[in-house]
């Protein structure tokens, strides 16, 4: 699993990023889903907030799953 901080979370659409912890100045934040993760946890996660997370491939590019506070 990796590791990040929540950098922006859209509550009413359902979904948001993570920065990675680690992550290169200018690096491109990870999008996830509410549809991704553990039913009710998406309400509970807020900016700034540390979680842990895999990677998927979508159609769209990577997107972070399992989305879960570290």
């Amino acid at each position: 699993m990796k590791k990040g901080t929540i950098a922006v979370i859209k509550g009413g659409q359902g979904y948001g990023f993570i920065r990675e912890d680690g992550a290169q100045q200018g690096a491109k934040d990870m999008f996830f889903h509410a549809r991704d993760m553990e039913e009710g946890l998406f309400d509970r996660l807020k900016e700034g907030m540390v979680v842990n997370y895999n990677v998927a491939q979508s159609d769209k590019g990577p997107k972070a799953v399992e989305v879960t506070p570290a």
